[in-house]
């Protein structure tokens, strides 16, 4: 069987065959690639129980895929019944544990460790009695577990270790859900989502929050569709919980008013995100009154119907430690106090989608994100000044290349030939030393198209063409592509509905 690495040592040091300091080794690798390649180093006979459980998951191409994409942490929910003793033999090697909490759960548990009994649940609470201290995550749906009421809070409280919890409370009993949130209080992030626009009708939320809020651990509380009641008592435990960094709020609105009618200043919070979904008045005198906006690193703003959310470009000046900026599904006009408004200094990241914007307030916007020195990330969704000004948006393509910018993205900005060749002019010579990536939405690209931007490609260093949208079923045309590639010496793979070229160095 051919292992995802090419090529590795054949042999390790025999002073790491001990098994606890090969764990702790495998523990600090950053992929699960890094540690096939050390398994695969070793003697067999140097690999105790859950080492080798775990490389039989590395060299098993579809467990090797989910052990990779969440390593170090052992998704349950990830895996299929077949491959759950494996995954329990391995589980001593993974730093971490995330699990779904799903009615078939129990059945599949039980299953793997050919427990007898048929108590509801038992073999859930006997796992998570063994494994709590590393559940670092959950996710449950209450509706679908109607009788677990007594032995869910029980299963919660097991996880000692426990760092997030999300309770998709929809159609759920009101108790149940209580006893879930007091079981919970020794997590730092708490979710409470309904699936419902007209929300989850929760009454006051403050007597089950009041506390964990209280703890001196919270640090994150994201509310979805909680209709609960305009609650100043509520906003005010918020507004004092000052361990709490993150807050995500969507469609709650008498939350909102709630957190205005306190009027006390969340001073703690560094990361702020709003899903607007009707004409929030509140909103725009929260963020401008009621939010530290000097130590706002991240701010996300989404509309859910077109909302003027203007007055979120006039705060801009004011957040000066700001690091990500997504505006989302808005109207956004011209502010003038955005041209002089001072560089920011420590953006990385802007990711505008579906904005209605004229030419002058997407390049103001853009002028300012592009003095950052720290830029990495641009993703520009939906964009018609892409389009309408194409030596324009080319210059800044360009300037984001020789400043260091990392990826950009433009994902449904319609192209015409005047747009690709902006585009290749500004990629034509670049030498990076640190990789660029430039992810482009090729639904519609003719041959002309990809054969200009795969010569500039090659005349690059250290950049990637990556386009998305693109089946390439016309058999042809993708023999001509991939004889381009061959003959400008690029690179070239394919992932899904994902193409990749890279420059031959």
């Amino acid at each position: 069987m051919d292992h995802p690495v090419a090529t590795r040592p054949r042999f390790a040091p025999i002073s790491v065959g001990h098994a606890g300091v090969l764990v702790h080794i495998v523990q600090c690798l950053s992929s699960a690639e890094d540690v096939l390649s050390l398994l695969d180093a070793l003697p067999r006979h140097t690999l105790d129980a859950p080492l080798a459980a775990l490389y039989t998951l590395l060299t098993t191409p579809k467990t090797y895929r989910v052990v990779d994409w969440y390593w170090p942490r052992a998704c349950i929910a990830a895996f299929t019944s077949r491959h759950f003793p494996t995954l329990l033999a391995a589980l001593p090697i993974f730093r971490s544990i995330s699990m779904k909490f799903r009615r078939e759960l129990d059945a599949v548990l039980r299953n793997a460790t050919s427990e007898s009994t048929t108590i509801p649940h038992a073999a859930t609470i006997a796992f998570v009695s063994k494994w709590g201290h590393k559940i670092k995550s959950i996710v449950v749906k209450l509706r679908l577990l109607p009788d677990a009421m007594d032995a869910f809070p029980r299963l919660v409280r097991l996880c000692t270790g426990l760092d997030s919890i999300v309770v998709y409370v929809d159609k759920s009993h009101p108790a149940f859900v209580a006893a879930t949130i007091r079981a919970a209080q020794h997590t730092k992030r708490m979710s409470l989502v309904s699936y419902k626009a007209n929300g989850y009708k929760s009454g006051d939320l403050q007597p089950l929050l009041a506390a964990w809020l209280a703890s001196g651990h919270a640090t994150h509380l994201y509310l979805k569709n909680i209709a609960c009641h305009v609650s100043v008592g509520l906003a005010r435990a918020i507004a004092a919980a000052t361990s709490l960094a993150s807050f995500k709020l969507d469609n709650a609105p008498g939350l909102l008013q709630g957190l205005v009618e306190a009027a006390i200043p969340l001073k703690a919070l560094n990361a702020l995100r709003l899903t607007l979904h009707e004409d929030e008045t509140f909103a725009e005198p929260f963020l401008t009154n009621w939010i530290d906006l000097s130590a706002l690193r991240t701010l996300e703003v989404l509309s859910v119907n077109d909302l003027d959310l203007t007055y979120v470009l006039a705060l801009l000046p004011h957040l000066l430690t700001l690091e990500e900026l997504t505006l989302n599904f808005c109207v956004l006009h011209a502010v003038p106090a955005l041209h002089a408004a001072p560089a920011p200094s420590n953006l990385r990241t802007l990711n505008v989608s579906y904005c209605h914007m004229n030419d002058e307030t997407c390049l103001s916007l853009l002028a300012w994100a592009s003095q950052s020195p720290c830029l990495e990330t641009i993703t520009l969704n939906m964009c018609r000044t892409v389009r309408s000004k194409p030596e324009l948006f080319g210059r800044y393509l360009r300037r984001w290349i020789l400043s260091g910018v990392s990826h950009v993205v433009l994902d449904r900005c319609v192209l015409d030939e005047e747009n690709i060749i902006a585009i290749a002019t500004a990629l034509r010579h670049s030498s990076r030393s640190a990789p660029f990536t430039l992810s482009l939405d090729l639904d519609g690209f003719d041959l002309e198209s990809y054969r200009t931007l795969l010569e500039a490609l090659a005349t690059c260093t250290g950049v990637g063409l990556h386009g998305h949208g693109s089946t390439l079923t016309n058999a042809d045309e993708r023999v001509q592509i991939e004889h381009w590639v061959w003959e400008l010496d690029l690179r070239y793979d394919k992932r899904d509905f994902v193409l990749l070229f890279y420059s031959p160095s």
